[in-house]
């Protein structure tokens, strides 16, 4: 017994290393060529490798997003997993930092002028490949100044030898969420084999040798290697909205909390069911600065506080099978506040006027006032939600069935609510219908809460759901790569061979102005809307992140 055990723990070791092993060896040794396309790989000089941890969700929810030289997607938005990720990125920050330093130091040593000499055009001689990141870890003794500077991106690194490019993609690779699995499940069992070794120990000790991985306070990171000519490659895309790369995609260096807009963002609070399509360029192929770099970090900084405060609101949420019920005592203090003010206006009249006014009962302006009042409560039951029942309204509190109820008593935008209630859809016992549901994959039901607006990119986004346009034998579709809170793992695969089962695009897409009469509410610029279903898909290759702003997701 003893024996089977002792070759059970080695298995189970050897099944984490090997995985790891197996991992990195995959990513050193190169790629093999794909189909030629002008959106996928054509050689192993044209790739780009890319990993970043960004903040989504409400309340600073991490999520791990990383493309591989294949053009593989993976991700996770597991705690633990996104936790150990972080030796990863930490080590390749100071691999960086180190090989800049050297490379400075060389620079400022070398006496003899150097000539470069540019590879040669056959594609024989070196491959120009550059390194962009940027880096962010806070813990207790992190200051401002300090978040500020590592928050914001750094300038472009050349890897000019062969040796370089491994320091860097040995460390990249570490990040890929499959093989931060394996380590995360070596060190589980070693874990677990030392509990089961202090089992027989006392208590005390069992308390002070128990094996724990560290605790990471709140880090972003983002770093993407490409070489030059996958960079000249996808220059000469000139559409926007073409599939984008995972360093261009719109989660990268928070750019999902800058501003677009005269409103709140990422778009302006108008009374519509779309948010304002913006008018600035495309970010895709120049990749401008901000002007003032030091004003653009603290608005994000600021935009990021007040989706906090919003996720904070939230909280107070109780989801039910039929709806959510908020509190709202403001509002409900304020109507009974006016009708009890009315109420009495009409009685201090009728009792102070007596019979100063002569033929006329002063009553009956107490009795008007007093309608009025009942009028005045009526009106504030019935203008925000279509049902309020006297009890819920007597404690404070309102059912709302539908997104727009939802969002008219709390005053929070409707993309917001989308975004919460997406993210919380896995865990939540609400049923849902309406004609915006297919994003949805909770129970549904007829008499649920209604899904009466539809979800834009941001929001879909914002809770953990990436878009990723494939190619497959019918034309191109869209596939979701779902990261909600909770996902241990999720994969797009270049060439999905098997069906894979998850939210796709249908055929075709409803364009403007079609959309806006779909819609029923009139818009400003154009919109794309995508019809979604569930269910089984093959593709024949991936081509990139969904990059349309304008889209909506029915």
């Amino acid at each position: 017994a003893l024996t089977i055990l002792y070759f059970e723990k080695c298995a189970n070791y050897q099944r984490s290393l090997v995985g790891l092993i197996e991992g990195l060896l995959r990513h050193i040794r190169g790629v093999k060529p794909p189909q030629i396309s002008p959106l996928a790989l054509a050689s192993s000089s044209i790739f780009e490798i890319s990993g970043m941890v960004y903040e989504t969700g409400f309340n600073g929810f991490r999520t791990l997003v990383f493309q591989d030289e294949k053009q593989n997607f993976y991700g996770t938005s597991d705690t633990h997993i996104v936790n150990y990720a972080r030796n990863a990125f930490h080590l390749l920050d100071q691999a960086v930092s180190s090989l800049q330093t050297s490379t400075r130091n060389h620079a400022e040593n070398t006496v003899a002028e150097t000539v470069f000499i540019p590879p040669h055009q056959n594609g024989q001689g070196s491959v120009e490949t550059s390194l962009s990141w940027s880096y962010t870890a806070e813990d207790h003794h992190t200051t401002g100044s300090q978040r500020k500077s590592g928050g914001q991106a750094r300038d472009p690194f050349r890897l000019r030898s062969m040796s370089h490019i491994i320091t860097v993609l040995i460390p990249m690779s570490l990040a890929n969420p499959s093989l931060v699995i394996s380590v995360s499940d070596f060190f589980g069992w070693l874990a677990y084999d030392k509990h089961m070794r202090l089992s027989s120990q006392s208590s005390n000790k069992r308390e002070t040798d128990t094996f724990r991985p560290r605790v990471f306070a709140r880090y972003t990171a983002y770093f993407s290697l490409c070489t030059e000519d996958y960079t000249n490659q996808r220059r000469n895309l000139r559409d926007s909205n073409e599939p984008r790369s995972l360093s261009k995609a719109l989660m990268r260096n928070n750019y999902l909390l800058e501003h677009e807009g005269d409103g709140p963002f990422p778009y302006s609070r108008v009374e519509t069911t779309f948010p304002r399509v913006s008018t600035t360029p495309s970010r895709e192929n120049t990749e401008p600065l901000p002007k003032d770099q030091h004003s653009s970090f603290e608005g994000i900084i600021t935009r990021r506080q007040e989706l906090d405060a919003v996720g904070q609101r939230m909280k107070s949420w109780v989801f039910e099978e039929k709806g959510v019920m908020v509190k709202c005592k403001t509002y409900v203090a304020l109507t009974m506040l006016s009708a009890t003010v009315l109420a009495a206006s009409g009685l201090a009249v009728g009792v102070t006027l007596g019979p100063r006014i002569s033929a006329v009962d002063p009553f009956n302006l107490t009795s008007y006032c007093w309608a009025l009042a009942a009028f005045v409560i009526l009106v504030a039951k019935s203008i925000r939600v279509k049902e309020w029942t006297w009890n819920d309204f007597l404690h404070s509190r309102v059912l709302c069935k539908s997104v727009s109820e939802l969002s008219s008593v709390t005053g929070i935008d409707e993309q917001l609510v989308l975004a919460k209630l997406v993210q919380e859809d896995a865990n939540s016992i609400l049923e849902t219908r309406g004609p915006f549901n297919q994003v949805f994959e909770g129970r549904k039901s007829g008499d649920g809460f209604s899904i009466d607006r539809p979800i834009g990119i941001w929001a879909m986004l914002v809770s953990g759901i990436i878009m990723i346009e494939v190619e497959t034998l019918d034309g191109r579709r869209l596939v979701s790569l779902d990261l909600r809170r909770g996902t241990k793992l999720a994969v797009v695969q270049n060439r999905g061979e098997d069906h894979y089962r998850c939210l796709y695009s249908k055929e075709g897409q409803i364009l403007d102005p079609t959309a806006r009469e779909v819609m029923g509410k009139e818009v400003q610029g154009s919109i794309v809307v995508v019809q979604l279903k569930r269910g089984g898909i093959t593709w024949t290759r991936a081509l990139g992140l969904y990059s349309n702003k304008e889209a909506f997701f029915v």
